[in-house]
């Protein structure tokens, strides 16, 4: 059995996905896939060098752009979802 944690939205995660939404038609849908990740194995996710932050980051398809998200582990039960951008990163063809 797979235990999954709850993840949250920080006040300041909800008001980059509001500024997001009008070019990232499809962030629902991303954010269902980074959740889902977060939620099962938010342990195996890189870390943030100097910060008590994890990153995921998102390929882009069409009507949604490459997203990075930073999130937090709070304890066993909790991840908290900091901020949300459009990724910087090129991926490798």
């Amino acid at each position: 059995m797979t235990f999954a944690r709850t993840v949250q939205e920080s006040e300041v995660f909800a008001a980059c996905c509001k500024e997001l939404s009008p070019t990232a038609k499809r962030l629902d849908e991303i954010l269902e896939g980074v959740i889902w990740a977060i939620s099962t194995a938010p342990e195996k996710l890189p870390e943030v060098q100097g910060t008590s932050l994890r990153i995921v980051t998102t390929d882009p398809y069409p009507d949604a752009p490459a997203m990075t998200v930073y999130f937090r582990i709070d304890n066993d039960d909790f991840c908290t979802l900091m901020w949300i951008e459009e990724s910087t990163v090129q991926p490798e063809l």
